[in-house]
């Protein structure tokens, strides 16, 4: 079988750097949380260069710098270690952000520990489509993508970046008024903007557009959505089918529950 040998790109040269010349872009790194900085004071309570290895890094860039795809960790502890002033570093040619942040996805993608929210910002970084697009629906709708994947989320964030794509390539249109909706109804709940509650939401408003939004945000305004998930959850272990089809269910009968004959909005069927 023959290879492109172009295709493998450049190869990397190595070098020892100074620590001062490193930076870690936000952009598309992931942020250092407490397990992290255990990790950290492990490295330099323990540091061996047998055990380090090299950086993964880019550049330099006009002034100088090189920016750290890999190993921020190990960066971290070099820099808090007294008797180290430069690392091995291993520079690749991805010489601007998008370059880098690819970089970054492709050296982490299936690595434990790098979450679908570190892959989505990288892809924002790097400029791909579908993530620029998914922030941008969200910001415009009021909510935000967070840069925590894990844990309880604060208000309007969300780490659904998944459901919301899914949900795009079904209807734009339903999504906008599933994330308003969320907006005015839970704007001050945490952990309302999940997929479960997003794919429910969008799926009412594709099947019956002219829903009234003002009530169904009276009625998700008086309800607790994590209460509502797991009788969903419960329903679908009783009943089989998906959680967000049971919450849609659960949602439906509450908009219709004490409608009057001939009352607008009309029942959703």
């Amino acid at each position: 079988m023959e290879l492109a040998i172009e295709k493998l790109g450049k190869k990397p040269q190595f070098k020892w750097l100074r620590i001062e010349l490193l930076q870690v872009d936000g952009r598309y790194q992931r942020e250092i949380k407490q397990d992290g900085v255990t990790l950290i004071n492990r490295i330099v309570r323990d540091f061996k260069w047998a055990r380090f290895g090299a950086l993964l890094v880019a550049g330099p860039d006009r002034i100088g710098d090189y920016a750290v795809i890999d190993g921020q960790h190990r960066l971290e502890a070099a820099r808090r270690h007294p008797q180290i002033s430069e690392v091995p570093c291993l520079v690749v040619d991805a010489g601007d952000v998008p370059s880098q942040a690819r970089t970054f996805k492709g050296v982490n993608k299936d690595r434990r520990g790098v979450t679908r929210i570190n892959v989505f910002w990288a892809d924002v970084a790097a400029g791909e489509e579908s993530a620029v697009r998914v922030r941008a629906v969200c910001e415009e709708c009021g909510c935000f993508v967070s840069r925590a994947g894990t844990g309880r989320q604060k208000p309007l964030h969300t780490v659904a970046v998944s459901a919301i794509e899914q949900c795009l390539a079904l209807d734009e249109g339903a999504l906008r008024a599933a994330l308003t909706t969320l907006v005015e109804a839970q704007g001050e709940a945490e952990n309302a903007f999940r997929s479960a509650t997003i794919k429910a939401l969008t799926r009412m408003y594709a099947l019956l557009p002219d829903l009234d939004r003002k009530r169904l945000v009276r009625i998700l305004a008086e309800m607790d959505l994590d209460d509502e998930i797991e009788r969903a959850r419960t329903f679908r272990d009783t009943m089989g089918g998906a959680v967000e089809t049971a919450l849609q269910a659960i949602l439906t009968r509450a908009y219709n529950r004490n409608l009057r004959m001939g009352q607008i909005p009309e029942p959703v069927r």
